[in-house]
């Protein structure tokens, strides 16, 4: 027995020292030869000239200065094969690595003389000045800056018009009821000034059985999709699904029963927009018994953490857990109607809700903020 666990003991050494040693190679070569010092600027080549489709490769992004949305290509998309990143040094003139993919892994680099003379991506940034205000357009070319070690080149990067005409949605409507599907959230005005409103959360009915998309294409086909699990398949092809970029107009318009808000559906270029109606909410006031708990003082609860307002410095303090005490088997929650009609609902553990006292197909979540 201890033979067995002397050779197992040697088995673990000569792996750590393996792994040791397969680091020790990787941080050898984790740099360029090249400092700073000897270069004196850089280019970047692709084999194939940079093309996006209108409203692909990239995501919606919020301009937080005004609330709008607008769609921001990857940048990072220069990053492929075929791609030369030169360097003009001083000491062997101009050098050149070529971009070799990895998978599960970060790229790199690899001086094309030189297979252990390594850039990594990371150390490599890109950058374009797309914004709301300057928002890349079909059929014209902009500009991918490159840069490594304070040296800069830019890429050409075209978009090509979508080859989507238009897409439409059913229903084009849909009904959120005040006050309820969302949270309070807070925007800040130019002085900093905060405004708290309440953000509703339509996904749910957007992704819903009896949604359906239209897909117009400019060489005059038309594909219809259902939805199915968060995505939008094809009718005739289960093969092929697409999911949807969707913005709404919450932030710089605060939806309430006399402002209807709109929400926008955005593929490959092209949009849509469908109403979001809010209706009256028809419970007139909510009361909750007991209507006092009682918390034992640094039991009820655990240690927290959390940062100073003034100072932004971090703070310990206690967190009472009132959630416990709330949802026990003696609350009762009862709900008075705008039509008079009152409903009571107590907590069952074993659903972890609120059930209605007279038909437990009835039961109401509780959300407490203390």
């Amino acid at each position: 027995m201890t033979r067995y666990k002397n050779t197992r003991l040697l088995w673990v050494a000569f792996i750590i020292t393996l792994c040791f040693a397969w680091a020790f190679q990787v941080n050898v070569h984790a740099e360029s030869k090249y400092d700073e010092d000897s270069i004196t600027g850089i280019d970047y080549k692709l084999e194939t000239p940079l093309e996006f489709e209108e409203g692909t490769n990239g995501w919606l992004n919020t301009d937080w200065d005004n609330g709008n949305f607008y769609f921001r290509y990857r940048e990072s998309s220069v990053e492929r094969e075929g791609a030369t990143l030169t360097l003009h040094t001083t000491e062997d003139g101009d050098v050149d690595y070529a971009f070799v993919p990895v998978e599960d892994d970060d790229p790199y680099f690899a001086n094309i003389n030189d297979e252990n003379d390594i850039i990594y991506w990371g150390e490599i940034y890109t950058y374009s000045d797309q914004s709301y205000e300057n928002q890349w357009k079909a059929n014209k070319q902009y500009n991918v800056e490159v840069s490594y070690k304070n040296f800069s080149t830019n890429v050409p990067v075209s978009i090509v018009e979508s080859q989507v005409e238009s897409i439409s949605f059913k229903p084009g409507e849909i009904q959120l009821m005040e006050g309820v599907n969302g949270y309070t959230d807070t925007v800040y005005d130019d002085e900093n000034n905060p405004t708290e409103y309440f953000k509703y959360d339509y996904e749910n009915q957007i992704y819903s059985g009896d949604s359906v998309l239209t897909v117009n294409y400019k060489n005059g086909e038309q594909k219809t999709y259902d939805c199915e699990d968060w995505s939008f398949v094809n009718i005739e092809d289960d093969s092929d699904y697409l999911s949807l970029n969707i913005y709404d107009d919450q932030v710089s318009n605060h939806w309430d029963l006399d402002n209807p808000g709109e929400i926008t559906l955005y593929y490959r270029g092209r949009e849509t927009t469908i109403k979001a109606e809010i209706v009256e909410n028809p419970v007139e006031s909510i009361s909750f018994s007991p209507d006092t708990i009682e918390l034992v003082d640094h039991c009820d609860g655990d240690i927290n953490w959390g940062y100073d307002e003034d100072t932004g410095e971090e703070i310990e303090y206690f967190s009472y857990d009132c959630w416990s005490k709330i949802a026990s088997k003696e609350a009762v929650l009862t709900l008075t109607y705008t039509n008079g009609e009152e409903k009571e609902y107590k907590y069952d553990p074993g659903e972890e809700t609120f059930v209605n006292t007279e038909d437990d197909t009835d039961s109401v979540d509780l959300y407490c903020e203390a």
